[in-house]
């Protein structure tokens, strides 16, 4: 090499990947859009039957439908019990809501409530899809990731059972939440707004189900993931999500305790066996996970 091409070669400045550089990685490609449709089609497929469903009206499914009177009427005095009431020992009044609206179209005729749960499945799957495609920048991953979630056998429940709308509606809620603090990070512009989105979706998913309430946790790992230093300033950014989670916990405690959900299980099991069964039933989903060999409706 000689000496000009070396001093030009040394005098080339480094460059660092900005903000806006590492957005542009991250942004799904129009590409995208047929690995999302093919998902979604795969899906469907596997789905569809689930349609023709009817209620399961020995469980869950007389309670929220066909024997709950505070869906059959979409007025203030039905709207009320909705918002401060509780169903099954569950609050999520949004929940409730869609099961009302539908009872207006159609009564208690199974197909709307069973197309719904699978519409909102699809769009959870294609929210997934947008997710992963956010944290990484391999199509393929992406695409799996959603294909797995669209397809796996422990999703039927959540689907097939008009009484596990709660599911279904929240993880959209969760996973829109999810996708705008992504954005509130990584894109230069309208970081308030997509920071407000965030919280908004994330109360409307816990409106859905209180499960959401493990959100904070979830950013944190998502800040871990992308390499955010985890110190006192990233810890206080969270305080609105742990707010809107601690009063919908406190809610969902006093929803439990309404039903009897809640007991003291000191008499029947030892701390060692309380935990013991603890551990057991993250084992369990663990290796249903991965082995969906005999299923039960219930455990």
């Amino acid at each position: 090499m000689s000496k000009n091409k070396q001093q030009n070669f040394k005098k080339t400045p480094s460059v660092k990947a900005t903000p806006l550089q590492k957005e542009s990685v991250l942004i799904p490609k129009k590409q995208d859009f047929w690995y999302i449709l093919t998902v979604l089609g795969i899906t469907i497929a596997v789905f569809f039957p689930s349609l023709f469903n009817g209620f399961v009206l020995n469980w869950d499914d007389a309670a929220y439908i066909t024997e709950n009177e505070s869906i059959k009427a979409l007025n203030w005095a039905h709207l009320k019990t909705i918002s401060t009431g509780y169903v099954n020992g569950n609050y999520h009044p949004l929940t409730i809501l869609s099961y009302a609206i539908e009872y207006a179209i159609c009564g208690v005729k199974p197909f709307l409530y069973h197309l719904d749960n699978l519409i909102l499945h699809l769009l959870n799957v294609a929210l997934v899809f947008v997710l992963v495609r956010k944290l990484s920048s391999k199509l393929e991953i992406a695409f799996i990731t959603a294909l797995l979630f669209g397809i796996h056998p422990l999703r039927v429940e959540s689907v097939a059972w008009v009484s596990e709308r709660k599911d279904v509606l929240y993880t959209f809620f969760f996973l829109l939440a999810g996708i705008k603090y992504l954005d509130y990070y990584q894109k230069a512009q309208s970081k308030v707004l997509n920071f407000i989105l965030s919280v908004v979706f994330i109360v409307l998913s816990m409106l859905s189900k209180s499960a959401a309430v493990c959100f904070p946790g979830v950013v944190l790992l998502l800040d871990w993931f992308l390499g955010r230093k985890i110190n006192m300033k990233l810890l206080f950014e969270k305080i609105p999500f742990f707010i809107v989670s601690l009063i919908f916990g406190v809610v969902a405690i006093y929803s439990q305790k309404d039903i009897g959900a809640i007991q003291n299980l000191g008499p029947l099991f030892s701390f060692f066996e309380r935990i013991m069964l603890s551990f057991y039933a993250v084992v369990m989903y663990i290796e249903k996970f991965f082995v969906p060999l005999g299923l039960s409706a219930m455990h």
